[in-house]
């Protein structure tokens, strides 16, 4: 009867422990809502010491279980099995979103990505690529090199957030897999030390490499329209001909009408799933809901010791710029509006003089090159994930 139960109990603890495992880093109910990432790095890292026990243990217990409770001993094992196999492939983060296999670039005249999408834009020297963010959404990840530089162009989009990295840890260049998620956001594993990086903001968040950062490349959200209209020169990323479906299934993703609680848009303010803009400058942060940008075109905020405009040229694209270069050479001036157009805009003085600028900060009008406008890296993300990662800096 000992074995019996012993039998029952390990088992039971057996599927309960891998499904534990998957829940803890994966988008389940509750999951992403507690701080439970220690314990899921402690599970994952020690799942195969915790699978031997546990088969030790069932093996000592089998035979007076098989006796006595075969019927059941049968079924256990079954679900056992299915547990393992459903946690550890049909579930698994890389499983699920697995990267690309073909890897194309095409220029304006080759390209076949509607230039209506949206894409995350990198410029580096005088090399410019595109990447489509449907594409990047389902792959999470693609790592590709600009100017004989390397980068990890990273789309996370249950938090909607757009990032781009330099791949290297410890002058190491770095292949990461997709892992899970902790808070609604994306999880990499790097192969050397098994640690966990989140995918907002480069930073280890479990492991031995735990604190660190990776460095962080300057992207741009635009459509690919307005990308072009910018660096004509630029490579555009191709679908994967292996991921049609997929790609498919994230193609109402971009303005957030797709049919999905966890990547879907509310477009009311101050919501869970609200889209927000935010800019980081000199270490503090500016933030507005993304409601706002769409109706008005443009914001001027405060931040630091300067002044920003944060903007759109269709609704869709986004860019801030730096306001005090401006500012101190029209005073004492003042900025009265803004016009924005599809490839430029004008900040017009209180004293009617108007400055034009395309949207990479140069100015059209005049050759002073005192009011060229630096732009500051601007980001939408899903009001919950900025509340998790940046509402603290806001805050102080």
């Amino acid at each position: 009867m000992k074995n019996k139960k012993t039998f029952i109990v390990i088992i039971t603890l057996s599927i309960i422990f891998e499904w534990l495992r998957v829940y803890f880093i994966m988008p389940m109910p509750g999951s992403q809502q507690i701080n439970s990432i220690d314990l899921a790095y402690f599970l994952h890292s020690y799942r195969w010491i915790f699978r031997i026990v546990f088969i030790g243990m069932m093996l000592l217990s089998f035979s007076n279980a098989w006796k006595e409770i075969r019927k059941t001993s049968i079924v256990l094992m079954v679900f056992l099995g299915m547990s393992a196999y459903l946690t550890n492939f049909p579930m698994s983060a890389d499983t699920m979103f697995k990267m690309m296999t073909q890897q194309n670039f095409a220029n304006e005249k080759n390209n076949l990505i509607d230039t209506n999408r949206l894409i995350i834009g990198v410029i580096i020297g005088n090399e410019a690529k595109a990447y489509p963010i449907n594409i990047i959404a389902h792959h999470h990840q693609v790592k590709d090199t600009i100017a004989g530089e390397e980068i990890l162009v990273t789309y996370c989009s249950v938090c909607r957030t757009g990032k781009v990295f330099n791949p290297t840890i410890k002058g190491k260049s770095t292949n990461f897999r997709l892992v899970g998620m902790d808070h609604f956001n994306a999880m990499f594993e790097d192969p050397e030390t098994k640690s966990w990086w989140r995918q907002v903001n480069g930073t280890c968040i479990a492991g031995k490499l735990k604190g660190e950062k990776l460095k962080e490349v300057t992207c741009y959200q635009t459509t690919l329209k307005t990308w072009l209209t910018l660096y004509p020169q630029s490579l555009i990323l191709q679908q994967d001909p292996s991921f049609k479906f997929e790609y498919e299934d994230l193609e109402t993703f971009d303005d957030g009408s797709v049919k999905s609680s966890l990547i879907g848009r509310n477009k009311k303010t101050n919501e869970f799933k609200s889209w927000v803009v935010w800019i980081k400058y000199q270490n503090q942060i500016a933030c507005e809901d993304w409601s706002v940008i769409e109706k008005n075109g443009y914001i001027m905020k405060e931040i630091g010791n300067t002044t920003s405009l944060i903007l759109s040229n269709d609704k869709q694209s986004l860019f801030a710029f730096d306001l005090n270069p401006l500012i101190k050479t029209i005073a004492p001036q003042k900025i009265s509006s803004v016009k924005i157009q599809s490839s430029y805009f004008e900040i017009i003085s209180n004293l009617g003089e108007t400055y034009r600028y395309d949207y990479r900060g140069i100015i059209q009008n005049f050759k002073d090159s005192r009011v060229q406008l630096p732009q500051i890296q601007c980001t939408q993300e899903f009001k919950h994930s900025f509340d998790q990662f940046h509402g603290q800096i806001l805050q102080k």
